[in-house]
């Protein structure tokens, strides 16, 4: 889900992986240390799957200017 944003405040999701998008275009992944502590890949491999190719595919999709990120 897309942060909510007004004139005084940016609300967000706080989810196992964060990806933060400047007005510059600059990509910042958080929490990378957090969700390898969670050593998904041992315990729910199908989880730690679809989370690399979800933060994955935002990534393509904002490289491409795909929606959400066509706007400006």
């Amino acid at each position: 889900e897309p942060p909510k944003i007004s004139d005084n405040e940016i609300i967000w999701t706080d989810l196992l992986l964060d990806i933060f998008i400047s007005p510059e275009g600059k990509i910042t992944i958080t929490d990378e240390d957090e969700f390898e502590r969670l050593n998904l890949k041992e315990k729910d491999k199908d989880s730690w799957k679809n989370s690399i190719k979800a933060k994955d595919e935002i990534i393509r999709m904002f490289k491409l200017k795909k929606e959400p990120f066509d706007k400006k």
